[in-house]
C-alpha cells in the first residue's frame, strides 16, 4: 500500500510538527491568522508534494481542489492532570541531648524544679525526657515531670512516680515543639506533698523532625 504524500504532512500537522513540516514548505501567511473569532489558523497542503500555505479563511479564502485543508490551534486545551509522584526520601534529622550531672541532688519543692534545660535552634521536635527520684526521708512521695518552653508550640505528656525512703524511681515524659526562633525546654519536676532530694538529675532528648502532627 502506497503512503500518499499529503497524508504524511496531515499526520505531522496532527502531531504538532508544522515548525518542522509546514512552515519550511509555506508559500504565504496572512497577516490576519489565527482567526480573530476562533483562534483557528488554516492552512492548504498540496496532496502531492504536501508544500503548505497559509490562508485566511476569516476573509473566506479556500484550498484548491488539489489541496487538503488543515486547521489548527495555537495552544491545545488544557491536559489532564498527572498521578501524584511517589513519595521522596526522608530527609536527614538531628538530635539534641543535654543532661544534669548523674551524682547531684537536689531538693524537689511542691513549687517546681527543673531539673534539666536544653537550647534549640528553629525547627520541629520530638522530645523525651527523664528525671529520677530517690526518697531520703519521711514516707512516700511523688513526683509529676513535664516540658516546659517560653516560645513555640509545645505539647506535653506528663510522667508520675511514686517513691518510698530510701528507694528510687524515674520519671518518664514525651512531648513534641514546634518553634519558628531559638528557644530553650526545661523538664520541670514538682513534688507531691513534701519535698523530694531527686539523685541523679534529669536527661532531655529533641530529634528534630521534618513536621509534627499532634493526634
Amino acid at each position: 500500500m502506497t503512503t500518499q504524500p499529503w497524508a504524511v504532512a496531515v499526520g505531522c500537522f496532527v502531531a504538532g510538527s508544522l515548525a518542522a513540516a509546514g512552515i519550511a514548505n509555506a508559500t504565504s501567511a496572512p497577516t490576519k491568522i489565527p482567526d480573530s473569532n476562533t483562534g483557528v489558523i488554516t492552512a492548504c497542503m498540496k496532496k502531492k508534494t504536501g508544500k503548505v500555505r497559509f490562508i485566511n479563511a476569516q476573509k473566506g479564502k479556500t484550498c484548491t481542489k488539489k489541496e487538503k485543508k488543515v486547521t489548527f490551534n495555537q495552544a491545545g486545551p488544557q491536559g489532564e492532570q498527572g498521578p501524584a509522584g511517589a513519595q521522596g526520601p526522608i530527609g536527614p534529622s538531628k538530635a539534641y541531648v543535654n543532661s544534669t550531672n548523674p551524682w547531684i541532688g537536689f531538693v524537689v519543692p511542691s513549687t517546681g524544679k527543673t531539673v534539666a534545660s536544653l537550647s534549640l535552634p528553629a525547627g520541629n521536635y520530638v522530645l523525651a525526657g527523664q528525671a529520677t527520684l530517690l526518697r531520703t526521708q519521711g514516707g512516700t512521695t511523688g513526683m509529676s515531670c513535664e516540658f516546659k518552653s517560653a516560645v513555640g508550640t509545645l505539647t506535653s505528656k506528663p510522667g508520675w512516680a511514686t517513691v518510698d525512703l530510701n528507694e528510687s524511681e524515674v520519671v518518664s515524659l514525651t512531648g513534641t515543639l514546634t518553634t519558628d526562633g531559638n528557644t530553650g525546654v526545661d523538664v520541670v519536676c514538682k513534688a507531691s506533698g513534701a519535698d523530694a532530694v531527686a539523685l541523679g538529675g534529669g536527661v532531655i532528648t529533641a530529634t528534630e523532625v521534618g513536621a509534627v502532627a499532634v493526634q
